[in-house]
């Protein structure tokens, strides 16, 4: 049995009963809004779309794809990391979709997502700075690849919902019109961010992203992931913090019935 199959039976034995009622208003919504890749452990990458940083990856169309190096567990993150992104990326809300950050990437390339672990509030406490910088740092290259198409100066474009205006002309380009160049611009230095009392997005009130595929069933849990070849890992630790196996033997072990491998670890466990 699984999750949802528990869910299910359980609600029904205990004579449960939810009912769900929307209207045009919120089906419209939610057919506009965010999406979360049903797929967290692959990337949402498509042909065409370009990767301005680490964290953001823009589609022609002007779709952005925000990279969340934390762990959902219910507190709502991605719509929180989400928005500190883009109160400096000053992208367009209703084109924002989130999928979870690689962590093989994160060893490969130094750390690049900064933190990667969830626990007492750090997504938001520790994070907003370095989320906030990821926006600031895809948007002035987005600017950047503007100022250079039309041969102008950075100072003279200011940007809202993810399109940029040249103030003297009045020309404009979307983020995904420029997102190839900008991906390939090198900033001489990195921008400043905003203060909290300069925040014009993140003080405002947003549904959750989350929310719908968590209450529809489409959200993928690591519970429901099934790979290939997948093995399942149980611990054998010490009852008393900071002990350690004084001796085992792991050919025997290994060979019981459905054991794969034998691994010990640092701390206290096998």
């Amino acid at each position: 049995m699984n999750r949802r199959e528990f869910i299910v039976t359980t609600l029904a034995a205990g004579g449960g009963l939810a009912i769900g009622i929307t209207t045009p208003e919120a089906r419209a919504a939610n057919l506009a809004g965010p999406k979360i890749s049903a797929r967290p452990w692959e990337s949402l990458l498509k042909p065409g779309e370009a990767e301005v940083s680490a964290w953001i990856v823009v589609a022609p169309d002007d779709t952005v794809t925000i990279r969340v190096a934390q762990t959902d567990v219910g507190q709502g993150l991605f719509t929180s990391c989400a928005k500190m992104v883009v109160e400096e990326l000053e992208c367009d809300w209703s084109k924002v979709q989130v999928e979870y950050a690689s962590a093989n990437r994160h060893l490969k390339e130094n750390f690049v997502y900064y933190e990667m672990h969830t626990f007492s509030s750090n997504s938001v406490r520790l994070g907003r700075i370095p989320l906030q910088r990821a926006g600031a740092h895809a948007r002035e290259r987005l600017m950047a690849a503007a100022a250079k198409q039309w041969n102008v100066s950075r100072s003279e474009l200011k940007v809202k919902d993810g399109v940029i205006t040249h103030v003297p002309s009045g020309r404009a380009l979307r983020y995904g019109e420029v997102a190839h160049a900008a991906a390939a611009i090198e900033l001489a230095e990195e921008p400043a961010i905003k203060t909290p009392d300069q925040f014009t997005f993140l003080n405002k009130p947003t549904s959750l992203l989350e929310a719908k595929p968590k209450v529809d069933g489409t959200a993928t849990y690591g519970i429901d992931v099934r790979l290939p070849g997948m093995l399942y890992p149980a611990v054998q630790a010490s009852p008393v913090f900071g002990g350690k196996p004084s001796k085992y033997d792991a050919s025997k072990i290994k060979n019981m019935r459905g054991v794969n491998s034998v691994v010990k670890f640092g701390g206290n466990g096998i």
